[in-house]
C-alpha cells in the first residue's frame, strides 16, 4: 500500500523529483523549464470506476493556461500516469504483493500512436529512471540503492544539482517508500486536499474487500480499463478542461 499511495500521488513529484537545472538524461529528475515543474500548486478531483478511480491535478502556469495531469488508478495495484517528457508515451506500475511487507515493483511503457519507443526512451528507463541491472540486481531484483547506503545519497548533487540528491525517479520513489518502515501508522495522518487520490484509492480497497466477504466481485474484474491512457497537457485557460480531458483518457468511449 506505501508503495501504491506513493506512485499514485502526483503531488509528491515536484519536491521528491524536483532537479534544480535541466539536465539531458534526466536521471536527476524533472528540470525547472517542464510545465510541471513551473505550475502553481493544483487541486485535485478524483470520480470512482468500475475499474478503480480517474484522477487529474489542475494547475495554473504563469500565462494562465491551465495544466492538466490526468492519471487513472486500476484495482488493485496498477497506476497508469502520464509521461512528462514524451507525450505520446503512457508509463506505469504494478505493485504485486508478495508478503505483509514487500512487493515485487514492475514498470512498464507504451506508446499509443504508431511511433515505435525511442533509444532515448528505451536508455532512460532502462538505466537513468533507476531500473535496469545498473540500478537492479538481476538475480534478487533488489535495489543496489538501499537503506544500507543511505539509497546513494548525494549531499552536493542534493546542493547543485536536484532536490532529493539521489539519481534516478525510481530510486528516490524507492528511497521515500522504504525509508519510513515497513507499515506506516496511518492513525497518526492528517490527509489534505492532495491527498484526494490516496484517499480514493483507501475506499477502494475497503469496499472490495467488503465486496469480497459477501461473495462478490471488487472493482477492477472487467475490461473497462483496457483502453485508459494518462497524459499530460497544457489547454488554453477558457478551455473546459474535463471534456477534453475525457476524450483523450477514455478515447474508444469517447470520454463516457
Amino acid at each position: 500500500m506505501q508503495a501504491v499511495e506513493g506512485g499514485i500521488d502526483p503531488s509528491h513529484a515536484r519536491a521528491l523529483h524536483g532537479a534544480i537545472k535541466d539536465d539531458e538524461d534526466g536521471g536527476w529528475g524533472l528540470g525547472p523549464s517542464s510545465p510541471f515543474m513551473r505550475a502553481a500548486a493544483g487541486r485535485y478531483y478524483v470520480e470512482h470506476m468500475d475499474y478503480g478511480h480517474r484522477f487529474w491535478e489542475v494547475a495554473r502556469l504563469e500565462n494562465g493556461d491551465t495544466h492538466i495531469m490526468a492519471h487513472h488508478f486500476v484495482m488493485p495495484w496498477t497506476q497508469i500516469r502520464a509521461h512528462t517528457v514524451k507525450g505520446n508515451l503512457v508509463p506505469g506500475h504494478f505493485y504485486v504483493p508478495i508478503d505483509d511487507e514487500n512487493c515485487m515493483v514492475w514498470n512498464w511503457v507504451y506508446s499509443f500512436t504508431d511511433e515505435p519507443l525511442s533509444e532515448w526512451t528505451l536508455a532512460y528507463e532502462d538505466t537513468e529512471s533507476g531500473n535496469g541491472s545498473v540500478h537492479v540486481d538481476q538475480t534478487t531484483f533488489r535495489s543496489f540503492d538501499n537503506r544500507a547506503n543511505n539509497w546513494g545519497l548525494d549531499r552536493e548533487a542534493q546542493r547543485t544539482v536536484s532536490f532529493s540528491g539521489v539519481k534516478g525517479i525510481n530510486v528516490q520513489d524507492r528511497l521515500v517508500q522504504e525509508a519510513v518502515g515497513p507499515i506506516v501508522d496511518r492513525s497518526r495522518e492528517n490527509l489534505g486536499q492532495s491527498d484526494l487520490p490516496l484517499i480514493g484509492l483507501r475506499k477502494k480497497m475497503m469496499e472490495g474487500v467488503a465486496l469480497v466477504a459477501d461473495e462478490g466481485d471488487p472493482a477492477g474484474v472487467g475490461t473497462s480499463y483496457y483502453e485508459l491512457r494518462a497524459f499530460e497537457k497544457v489547454y488554453p485557460a477558457e478551455t473546459d478542461w474535463k471534456a477534453e480531458t475525457l476524450k483523450l483518457m477514455h478515447p474508444k468511449t469517447s470520454g463516457q
